[in-house]
């Protein structure tokens, strides 16, 4: 009887399309801290001298700091923008489908 039930849910338009959208979602959020993160190692790599060199010439704050801490928030904030998205798109369409379903 459980096979009947997660045959028809995996064939489901709607679990496809929650499938697809959360897929989509979950890689351009990777790709941006992925990109972010290496754009920050390769400059320290190859850019020492720029990273090491503060934002203003009486502070002690350099670019390599502030760019470390704007991948963090960056991290923080996508995670918000994750979890806003899932709960207003994706939520409604898994309760749609477990309704159809029949399935509480």
């Amino acid at each position: 009887m459980s096979k009947l039930i997660t045959e028809q849910c995996l064939e489901h338009p709607k679990f496809q399309q929650l499938v697809s959208s959360r897929g989509r979602m979950n890689l351009i959020f990777s790709l941006i801290i992925i990109i972010g993160y290496g754009i920050f190692v390769l400059g320290m790599a190859y850019a020492p001298e720029l990273m090491s060199q503060p934002i203003s010439p009486t502070g002690s704050i350099t670019y390599g700091i502030a760019m470390g801490l704007f991948m963090i928030v960056t991290g923080v904030v996508s995670s918000g923008i994750y979890i806003r998205w899932a709960n207003q798109k994706c939520d409604p369409l898994k309760q749609e489908l477990l309704n159809e379903l029949d399935y509480e």
